[in-house]
């Protein structure tokens, strides 16, 4: 993961992107840390723009400083934000 963007509530959260054509998103988070996504990335991406990114206060991304704003809603809005 080497890029960021910011959710609404100021946490930053990291995605990475490669391939192109209609796009597919790998949602890393709770029982997945990056390790299962290489095997599946490298037979999309031949044919899809895969997006990979980290659900927020996990992996490379940040926790929100509320520990509130650890929700599904959360990471809903934050996958609407990114896409």
């Amino acid at each position: 993961m080497s890029l960021m963007f910011t959710a609404e509530d100021g946490t930053e959260l990291a995605y990475s992107t490669t391939g192109e054509g209609p796009v597919v998103i790998l949602c890393d988070g709770v029982g997945c840390d990056h390790y299962v996504w290489p095997y599946i990335r490298s037979f999309l991406e031949d044919s899809f723009q895969v997006i990979e990114w980290n659900y927020r206060g996990h992996g490379l991304s940040e926790r929100p400083e509320d520990s509130e704003a650890l929700r599904i809603e959360n990471h809903a809005d934050d996958l609407r934000e990114l896409v």
